[in-house]
Formats: structure tokens, sequence, C-alpha cells
């Protein structure tokens, strides 16, 4: 599904709110020909009248800066501010805005996302470690984005190509695990370790370099450096031979915004094995320019859009109150009925809540010892 990064969505939402920069413009950020801290001048687009500007909102994207223009001047074409900010330089990317500040539209942005769920969301894998001393109860909290609904739970196991061993002497560094009882080859980069005991434990990582015999480097740092306590398993995740079986017997602590999951039994045997969960979740929010979302676009506008509006009669004069009532009213309506035109189908949910403890399948591939 195409993603839309809030740069992209907060100027569409300027056109289509009508305010005067886009609607000169387009779907652009303006670019300083020079500035310092309580000014802007842009010799190419500031060419409307003394003050057109006045009281309309200056936002610098590159540091998240709203400023509220105090004055503008068409024969310098510059743009004044009274709350100073760090210098702006030439070619410094600029939009101005009139009835809405950013920060505004970012926020309207954000609480729309919030109200995706049920009728949008994104589906996602997550995958957690099976780790010693755990028993049968898995915290969720590893998992980004967090679930907002569990589907599935499945167990990686069949003829999966592994080796299990210990970090049994000092590694040299975070991001470095050392066995001395190993002999690991070149063909160990790009395969997985999963900590499952110890410190460190629940971490996957992917192997990035053979740095000797005994000592592997790995993708991203190990979340404290590795002791003689930490047991891990080395997966080649390319194995063609893995098999994914579902587990029918779980369940999770709460059918929405889970923080558990709960297996049958605990899975001693196959510790350092992988449990993968399918679920559910919601858009999370989006922070900087480059943050995207997957959310319907339309839905996603129409949705800001109405919320802008929203705010606008909360603190509109009784001359403007019935327009923006309007306003809010239809693009609520457009989002509304767009969520229920379009809305995505919910994940099948195979949860066995009633039978979560009672056992497993006599086929179910955990056995005892390594």
């Amino acid at each position: 599904m195409a993603s839309i990064t809030r740069t992209t969505l907060r100027r569409e939402i300027g056109l289509r709110t009508a305010q005067p920069w886009f609607q000169r413009y387009g779907k652009v950020a303006g670019a300083a020909t020079g500035g310092s801290t309580t000014t802007l001048v842009d010799t190419g687009k500031i060419l409307q009248d003394d003050h057109f500007w006045r009281g309309s909102y200056l936002y610098l994207p590159a540091t998240d800066v709203v400023r509220v223009i105090s004055a503008s001047d068409q024969a310098t074409k510059t743009l004044t501010f009274l709350e100073p900010t760090a210098a702006i330089s030439a070619s410094d990317a600029y939009e101005i805005w009139s009835q809405f500040s950013p920060h505004m539209v970012h926020d309207s942005i954000n609480d729309t996302l919030r109200a995706a769920w049920p009728f949008f969301f994104t589906v996602n894998e997550g995958r957690i470690v099976l780790q010693e001393k755990v028993g049968i109860d898995y915290p969720l909290t590893s998992l980004s984005p967090v679930p907002k609904w569990m589907a599935r739970v499945q167990m990686e196991g069949g003829g999966h190509a592994s080796d299990a061993g210990y970090n049994n002497a000092a590694p040299g560094a975070q991001d470095r695990l050392k066995d001395t009882t190993k002999t690991f080859t070149a063909e160990h980069v790009g395969q997985e370790i999963r900590i499952f005991g110890g410190t460190s434990k629940g971490d996957i990582r992917t192997v990035s370099a053979l740095i000797d015999a005994n000592t592997l480097q790995v993708s991203a740092n190990f979340t404290t450096l590795l002791d003689t306590t930490s047991r891990y398993r080395i997966v080649d995740i390319q194995d063609v031979t893995q098999v994914l079986q579902d587990i029918l017997y779980w369940s999770v602590d709460k059918y929405s915004d889970p923080t558990v999951v709960r297996l049958g039994t605990h899975p001693s045997g196959w510790l350092g094995h992988i449990i993968r969960i399918a679920y559910e979740a919601e858009y999370t929010d989006l922070t900087t320019e480059a943050s995207a979302t997957t959310a319907p676009t339309e839905w996603l506008t129409l949705g800001t859009m109405a919320r802008l509006f929203l705010m606008k009669l909360a603190s509109a004069p009784s001359s403007e109150r019935n327009t923006w009532a309007a306003l809010q009213r239809s693009y609520s309506e457009a989002a509304d009925q767009l969520a229920q035109t379009t809305r995505f189908q919910h994940l099948t949910t195979q949860l066995i809540d009633d039978q979560g403890e009672h056992g497993l399948p006599a086929d179910y591939p955990f056995s005892e010892g390594m």
C-alpha cells in the first residue's frame, strides 16, 4: 500500500483548505534567499502588497518552528517576526499558513490516525524468542508497533538448521558474540543470533561479519554486552526446510491492546526458536517531516480537515460559526462514509482463550531438553 509523508500530507491539506500560499504556489515550499533571526527574505515569492502576510504563520520545516508574521514588505521582499529563531539562511525551506498553524495540522493528522482502528490498520508480523525461565506468559512489549488485535500465533520448527551455545568469553564489543567451543565461518554471515538466556535475553540480531573463528559481529549492538550467562541460538534463516506450525492453544490478557500472550505450556525444548505473531496495529503518529503512513490518504485528509474545522469553530466569532460548522459536518460525514465503504477486512483470529492453559496437540513440536 502506498505511503504518504507528513510533508506531502500537510501541503495537500494546505491546498485543499485554500491557504493563500498553496493556492499561489502549489504544494511546494518556498526557499529563502536570505534572512536573520527575525526576518526571512525571498526575492522570488514575497511579492504581495505590504502587510499581506501579517498575522499568518511562518513555518520552517527543517526545525519544526512556527512564528507569527508581524509585517511583510513588498519592496524588500521581507517577512518580519518578533520572536527570534535560529538565523535564516539562503535556501532554507519555509511555508506560510493563514487560518491554521502547521502544529494544529500535525495534531489533527495524528488525532485522525489514532481514530483509524477498527476501520483501518496495519498488518504486522511480530517475532519473539522462546526464552528460558519465562514460563508460559510472553510479554508483547518488544513488538513495534504494539498489537491492537492478535490473530495468529505460530512456532518455528521442522528441520530449520540451527546451533546453540554460550557466549563463554569476553566478546570485546557490544556488537559481538564469542564462543571458543565453536568454529564459525563466513557461511554464518547473514544468519540470525537469538539470545534466549542470561544477559540480553530476547535479543535478535543478524550476523554481519566474521571477526575470527570464535567471534561473530552483529548488525546492531546487543542490549547489553554479552557475558558468560548469555545463551544463544544461531539460525540459518534461509534454510528452505523451515516450517511454521500453528499454535492452536493460546490466549491473551486482553482482546484489545493485549500486553501478554500465553502459550499452552512452557516450550523448554525449543529455546532460541521463534514465536511468530500475526496481528493488527494502529497507525503510529507522524512526528517528523520524513514520517510516513499507509493509512488511506483520502480518508486521512478528510478526517484531518474535519478536525481543523472543528478547532476553528470552537474559537470562531459568531458571524463565522455557521460556516465552520457546515464545513466540519460535511468533511466529517465524508470521512465516515469513506471509512464505512472502504474499511479493511480484519484478520481472522485463531484465539481459543477458554482452552489456553489446557495443553497442546500431541504433535506440537515442543520437547524436553535442548
